[in-house]
């Protein structure tokens, strides 16, 4: 309790051999070397806060910065005095690497944390940068395209081909296999394993967790979705990226043609049809009524993630409404009415979109119900920017109760047969 963090002891092996005991925890002493392990348990709510590890810190030592980071908001850690961590020794490990840049990586972790750090150390880490600089991270690609699979590879194959084929090459793929049938040789035979990771569930865990492991590994600025049975067309991403940045909004959606397909007496689907189901300007108060928005049409900033969550893994439906309703409290979405997207419909139930079932209306009433207090106080009548929340009316209500109360008895007491009053 009250503890932030919690870190152990480790063991050596491999090149080098022994105990390595951790220090109990001080601040002060933090900030000179770290004294946390990397493998550390902390609080979710604390990686939110202060937006997990700096992915400019590429060379090592992001575990210390996000450890100083943590202790500048006053949270401490709590020792477990047992070696609960072996860690392997070896040439050319990353550990070696932070090493062989030690001062300077401390001097970028110095003054990235400003505040922790007095003016003398902040001098001396701007000198010793001047005269060594660091070598230049690795460049983060700019969008991360999140793709969920599971016993699709024909689909999951259109799917990849149509990222490989957007305007924007500034791009990762992270295809996360939900215990289905193995899918390596669709990544490798569609030219996309340069920029793919490719990460398998052991077990099924569902759609939002295999979103959420997604994220988990995503680097660029951007995020974008594109389910195993949807694909994007050729300036999907561009389009995308060119309306953020014209609105100077955190996140932006388009129009996404829905295709309707049925299985022929030849055993193969056959396109019948095409609609555009979705095309609504955005609205705080609309959102909360119902999804307006397909998961595939959106983009948004990585950074949105780190203050609304991930998706609701509770959730075997409708977790991407859900997602962004809680987005909507602290950000507005742009809307261009251009469809820069497909998704599949199969009335057999063989497509995301089309396989809502049973449980649908009840997972649709958890929504309706964990967001009432929204619905009844929260954007203005236009919808289109946010006010300060107020109390929920269920609030208000009971606020009220007393003052009610009275009044109803001083009605009572009031009547002419209970006061003695002549009628």
């Amino acid at each position: 309790p009250g503890a932030a963090n919690a870190h152990t002891d480790l063991e050596h092996f491999g090149e080098v051999s022994k105990h390595v005991r951790a220090p109990s925890f001080n601040a002060r002493r933090l900030r000179r070397g770290n004294r946390l392990n990397y493998c550390s348990m902390f609080r979710r709510t604390v990686w939110e806060d202060t937006g997990g590890y700096d992915d400019l810190m590429s060379l090592g030592y992001e575990d210390w910065d996000f450890w100083v980071r943590c202790t500048a908001r006053g949270l401490v850690a709590r020792r477990i005095p047992e070696p609960l961590l072996r860690y392997r020794v070896k040439a050319g490990s990353m550990l070696g690497t932070a090493v062989a840049h030690d001062a300077q990586l401390h001097a970028r972790l110095t003054l990235d944390n400003a505040r922790s750090y007095s003016a003398g150390d902040r001098r001396a880490a701007q000198a010793l940068l001047l005269q060594a600089p660091l070598p230049a991270p690795a460049r983060a690609p700019r969008v991360s395209v999140v793709v969920p699979t599971r016993n699709r590879p024909h689909l999951l194959r259109e799917a990849l081909e149509s990222i490989l084929a957007q305007t924007v090459t500034d791009l990762e793929i992270l295809v996360v296999n939900d215990d289905g049938v193995d899918v390596e040789d669709v990544v490798r035979l569609t030219g996309a394993a340069g920029v793919t990771r490719l990460v398998r569930h052991e077990g099924r865990k569902g759609l939002a967790a295999a979103r959420n492991t997604a994220l988990g590994f995503a680097r660029g600025r951007y995020v974008a979705y594109l389910d195993d049975d949807d694909h994007f067309l050729p300036h999907h991403l561009e389009t995308l990226l060119r309306l953020l940045r014209t609105s100077g909004l955190r996140g932006a959606y388009t129009d996404a043609r829905r295709f309707e397909e049925v299985l022929s007496e030849g055993g193969r689907y056959v396109r019948t049809g095409e609609t555009v189901r979705y095309s609504s300007d955005w609205s705080a108060r609309k959102i909360l009524d119902g999804n307006f928005i397909p998961v595939l049409c959106v983009m948004h900033e990585r950074s949105c993630l780190l203050e609304s969550g991930l998706f609701d893994e509770t959730l075997p439906n409708q977790e991407d409404w859900e997602l962004w309703i809680r987005m909507s409290r602290r950000d507005l979405f742009v809307h261009l009415p251009l469809v820069t997207s497909e998704f599949r419909w199969r009335t057999d139930g063989t497509t995301m979109s089309s396989r809502r079932g049973k449980m649908y209306l009840p997972h649709f009433a958890r929504i309706v119900a964990r967001t009432l207090p929204w619905r009844l106080f929260a954007p203005d009548r236009s919808g289109t920017r946010l006010e300060p929340v107020r109390p929920p009316m269920l609030e208000l209500l009971v606020q009220g109760i007393p003052s009610w109360i009275r009044g109803a008895a001083r009605r009572i007491r009031n009547l002419p047969f209970l006061s003695g009053k002549a009628p």
